[in-house]
This record gives C-alpha cells, structure tokens and sequence, in this order.
C-alpha cells in the first residue's frame, strides 16, 4: 500500500510540474453605473418623420484576464438596467425597457483589445407597450465578430428578437 501511495504521489508531483504557471488574477476595469441617450431607429420607414431614442440606466461591470505574460486575453461584462423609448423632442409618451445580459470576450489583438468574438447572453431589451403587449425583445445568446468597441457583422443568433417598429411609432407619434 505504501509503495502505491509513493507511486501515486510521484504521479501528482510530475502532472504539477507539468502545469503552466498561473496567470495574474483578473482585474475589474471598470465597474459603474451610467445615464445613457442616443437614437434607436428611425420611423420614416414606417411612414413617420421622427426619430426614436432611448435613455438607459444602468449599471456595467468589466473583468479582465490575462496570460502568463501580464497579456489581456479575454474579458467578461455584466450589464443591467432600464430605460424606456420616446419621440426624438418629446418625451411626453414613453415606452419603458429592461436588460440584463452577460458578454465574453476573447481577445484576438493586443493593438485592439475590443477587436475579436463577442458573445452575449441575457435580456438585451424588453418593452412592454400598454395595450400591445411586448413590442420589442431581444433575448438569447448573439454572437458578433466586431474591429472595436461597437458592434459589428453577426455571426450567430439563438433566441427570440421581436421588434414592432409600425406599433411603436405610432404610439410615440401622438
């Protein structure tokens, strides 16, 4: 018993060596809440001349991770919050938003740490419109290869995405 208790600890330490060391510990980049305006979509393509915005509130926490070489190589961000839509100039008429979702990030370029595969899983958007029920809605797992911070071309999309543009518009619009 006592030599397969030497052998399996022989057997241990030769698999630890063979361990890279570990990297550093992640790091939070950044970790806030924010207030947040900006245009969502037009409505002209629905016959309407006015442009809908969105104003979010939330909270953003990101973690990086790094090799043995102190290299970024991916990091994750959690994302929560709401905000509603409304009438680019009036906001006397709202339709209220809710998100939570969680991304991963692989990182292809030391340059360009946000350049690479971003994949995002959750509640990306959730508006509920008296009288209409869900208007728009966007939840799943969406992954999208991007050159910086903005999202770019899609390469996949597991879920549901409704969006009910002539609706909303026309809400908005009175």
């Amino acid at each position: 018993m006592k030599k397969l208790a030497i052998l399996l600890l022989g057997v241990l330490l030769t698999l630890a060596a063979a361990l890279p060391a570990y990297a550093d510990k992640p790091v939070i980049w950044w970790d806030y809440d924010f207030e947040a305006d900006w245009p969502y979509v037009s409505c002209a393509e629905v016959g309407y001349d006015f442009t809908i915005r969105i104003n979010q509130f939330g909270h953003e926490k990101a973690t990086a991770y790094f090799d043995n070489s102190g290299n970024v190589v991916r990091f994750r961000f959690d994302a929560d919050g709401i905000g509603y839509l409304y009438k680019e100039g009036n906001r006397s008429f709202s339709i209220p938003n809710t998100y939570h979702c969680t991304g991963h990030h692989d990182v292809v370029s030391q340059e360009n740490l946000f350049m690479g595969i971003y994949t995002v899983t959750g509640l990306m958007y959730s508006l509920q419109m008296p009288g209409s029920g869900t208007v728009v809605h966007k939840s799943g797992q969406f992954e999208f290869a991007t050159d910086g911070y903005d999202p770019g071309q899609m390469l996949k999309a597991v879920g549901n995405q409704t969006l009910d543009l002539r609706t909303i518009c026309a809400y908005l619009a009175r």
